[in-house]
C-alpha cells in the first residue's frame, strides 16, 4: 500500500443515475405542502364527483374548511352530479 496513492472517489449523482433529478429546481417545502394539499382536494372532489360532504369525510375536514382550502388555492367548486337517464314520453 505504500505505493499507492491516497485518491478518494466520490459518488456523483451520475454514478446513482438521479442526473436528471439534479438538474430540476429546488423546491420549497411550503410549495410542496401546497401542491400535495391542492392534488388531494382534487382527486377527492373527482372521487365523489364533485359531492362536498364525501370529499371531506376522506379529507377528514370540515366544510368550512374544504371551503377556505379551495378559496385560498384559487379552485373553483363546481358540482359534478351523476349522469341522468333521460326519459322519453310519449
Amino acid at each position: 500500500m505504500a505505493g499507492r496513492a491516497n485518491v478518494r472517489e466520490l459518488i456523483s449523482a451520475r454514478d446513482l443515475e438521479l442526473g436528471e433529478y439534479v438538474k430540476v429546481a429546488p423546491v420549497s417545502l411550503a410549495h410542496a405542502r401546497e401542491a400535495a394539499e391542492r392534488q388531494a382536494i382534487e382527486l377527492a372532489l373527482l372521487r365523489h364527483r364533485g359531492r362536498l360532504g364525501d370529499a371531506t369525510q376522506e379529507l377528514g375536514i370540515s366544510r368550512v374548511t374544504l371551503y377556505r382550502l379551495l378559496s385560498a388555492h384559487g379552485m373553483r367548486h363546481i358540482e359534478v352530479d351523476a349522469p341522468t337517464e333521460h326519459v322519453t314520453r310519449g
